[in-house]
């Protein structure tokens, strides 16, 4: 089913920027958003939940290239260059998201020097985000990874990891989990096992509590 992507309340560029935009489409678990190929018709937000960016390697396997969480913008890469989008973007859970149309997005950027600029900073945050992933892929156990990823988590959810420890809900299944991180499920169930016997972490369900020690394991201490 194709979503629709028409804002019809915002008609004014400083409408769009106000945080009273009704514009909201809601998106059921799973649902694609936009496919790779696709043209880009304007870039999008999200205001609640999870979206996936996923492209295929060069062997044909489908492999997740960001995660964007609430407040996260994506698929503007694609509108700035004017080619076609490179990756697909799908719903992890049920998410609410903010559709900004591309004959709108231009006269933002065109009244309001901000958004472009804006644009810009998100963009090299999300170089940033790709090469500290890759660096931490290559460099860090399964492990280390693991915890890695709640301690994103949790920051998404607006909690703040001390040393002494954290909680975060997670709203994925393990075999995401274990996609997100680079890793197979066997092995992310394998570090979840080692975690829970060091008395690192506690597992209740999609419920994970993270005790003390843990940042010794991200510094590679242990």
């Amino acid at each position: 089913m194709r979503m629709s992507r028409e804002c019809g309340n915002c008609r004014q560029a400083a409408d769009c920027l106000t945080i009273t935009c009704s514009n909201r489409i809601a998106v059921l678990n799973g649902q694609q958003i936009y496919g790779m190929g696709e043209v880009a018709d304007g870039i999008w937000q999200v205001l609640d939940g999870f979206v996936s960016l996923q492209a295929y390697t060069a062997e044909g396997d489908l492999a997740l290239t960001r995660l964007v969480a609430a407040r996260g913008v994506f698929g503007y890469r694609s509108f700035i260059s004017g080619e076609p989008r490179s990756s697909s973007a799908v719903a992890i859970g049920p998410c609410t998201l903010k559709h900004i149309p591309g004959d709108l997005l231009r006269q933002l950027v065109r009244r309001e020097p901000r958004l472009g600029a804006a644009l810009q900073l998100s963009m090299a945050r999300t170089l940033r985000d790709a090469n500290d992933r890759i660096l931490g892929l290559v460099t860090q156990n399964c492990a280390a990874k693991t915890l890695r990823f709640l301690e994103w988590l949790a920051y998404r959810q607006g909690v703040e990891p001390t040393p002494a420890g954290f909680q975060v809900i997670t709203p994925f299944p393990q075999r995401d989990i274990a996609r997100i991180i680079g890793v197979t499920p066997e092995s992310l169930s394998r570090a979840l096992r080692r975690l829970r016997d060091a008395g690192i972490v506690v597992l209740a369900g999609r419920r994970i509590e993270v005790n003390d020690g843990w940042d010794s394991y991200v510094a590679g201490d242990r």
